[in-house]
């Protein structure tokens, strides 16, 4: 099936593969966690950098609770800091733990 973005003869990628290219440009993201944020309503990698890694996972955590795990949000910090996720102190990730435990619960409190 042709996009209608690619049926009205524009050849260049959609704006949407665009977006997921650029955010799975980033270390330790690729299409499928560029999915999940764009998801989220960040649409590229200066907006993930905006808002930080407990933000955006926060943001995915609520929009696909089950789909989002405690890799990505290492994943993001690791694409901040240009290093891979795994290469996070155990006492950073258990900050970044606590941290993004917080804001979801401030996110998700009625």
């Amino acid at each position: 099936m042709v996009s209608p973005y690619r049926a009205r003869g524009n050849t260049d990628v959609t704006p949407q593969e665009a977006t997921v290219r650029n955010l799975a440009a980033l270390k330790n993201l690729g299409p499928a966690s560029a999915a999940m944020l764009e998801a989220a309503g960040l649409h590229s990698a200066e907006q993930l950098r905006a808002v930080g890694a407990v933000e955006a996972w926060c943001q995915a955590k609520v929009c696909n609770p089950r789909g989002v795990s405690l890799v990505l949000l290492y994943a993001l910090q690791g694409a901040l800091s240009d290093c891979h996720w795994n290469a996070l102190p155990d006492a950073f990730r258990a900050a970044l733990r606590e941290a993004a435990a917080a804001r979801l619960d401030s996110l998700t409190v009625d």
